[in-house]
Order: structure tokens, then sequence, then C-alpha cells
């Protein structure tokens, strides 16, 4: 699946964070990924977008965390700018608060509203689980 197909990222957008990881390699984290991409696509929409589908759910931080911790990076970074830092050694790395994970059905609303169809879970996953958890079975599975 192409991050082009998220609702709120653009084609010049993708071309640019793909012509960025070719250049100098994975991302690391998020803050990492917000520090590396060009500034001029570098927008609070731009990452609610890419976290809300779970672009970043590789990097261990869950989305509630990341999404609370946006406006917090993108200060850091624009002040990191501002002083110049050239070495990695030398630039601050971003600390989260630590949230807790937004529950499923609203993850998964999230998912389809972004991309028009639902990737972690299914809102009929839950009816299947009830329907077994109160021993309801198909016909074709009963035994004499």
């Amino acid at each position: 699946l192409s991050i082009g197909a998220i609702k709120g990222v653009g084609y010049q957008s993708v071309k640019l964070i793909v012509e960025e990881r070719k250049a100098n390699g994975f991302y690391k984290d998020f803050f990492d990924f917000t520090r590396r991409i060009p500034k001029r696509i570098k927008t609070r929409k731009l990452l609610e977008s890419l976290i809300l589908v779970g672009a970043f759910d590789t990097f261990g931080k869950n989305r509630a965390t990341l999404l609370n911790a946006i406006d917090q990076v993108l200060d850091d970074i624009s002040d990191i700018e501002q002083d110049g830092f050239i070495f990695d050694v030398l630039t601050p790395k971003a600390s989260y608060e630590e949230k807790e994970e937004l529950p499923d059905h609203v993850l998964s609303e999230y998912e389809k509203e972004y991309l028009g169809f639902y990737v972690s879970t299914h809102p009929v996953e839950k009816a299947f689980e009830q329907k077994q958890y109160l021993g309801i079975y198909k016909l074709a599975n009963a035994q004499d």
C-alpha cells in the first residue's frame, strides 16, 4: 500500500518522503522522520494522517502518544532548525508523554476514514467474538 493512498497525503509529499529515505536511509523514529522531511510538507495535517493509519506503528509508540506529541515535536524541530543543529549527536531527541492507546473501534474508524478500508481490525470481528462467547455457532458445525 502506497502512502499516496492516504487522505491528506499528496503526491508531492510522498515523492519528497521517499526521496529523503532513499538519500539518507530508513527513518529511525517519528522524531527522525519529522526532522528529515522538507519544511514545506512538515505539517500537523500530514503527520496526523500518517499516524492515524498506523504508518509509525513499527517505531514502538502508540498512535495516541504520537498524536499527543505532534505539536511538541514540531516545536522542537523548529527550534533545532533555527539554532542550526547539524550533527545528529547534538540534536536533542523528543520525549513522549505516554498515552493510553485509542480503543480499537476508534482506530478502525480512522483507518476507514483515511484509507477507505479497515486495516488492523474490522468492526464485524467483535460481533463474531461475542457470538462465540455466547455459544452461537454455525449450524454446519453442529454435531449429533
